[in-house]
């Protein structure tokens, strides 16, 4: 019986490992995602900065 807990406690720990390295994974696309937008986003603040200065 022990060994039978100690085997599912193993199976729960790394299912739990698994769900934190997708987690993970998950969270530094949407940081690399949210640094590409915002970089877009000065660039465009940039030209309509510009284009006001040429008026």
């Amino acid at each position: 019986m022990l060994n039978r807990e100690r085997w599912e406690r193993k199976q729960r720990t790394q299912q739990q490992d698994q769900s934190l390295l997708t987690l993970e994974e998950q969270l530094s696309e949407a940081n690399r995602v949210l640094n590409e937008v915002s970089h877009h986003l000065v660039m465009a603040a940039r030209a309509i900065a510009a284009q006001k200065h040429k008026r």
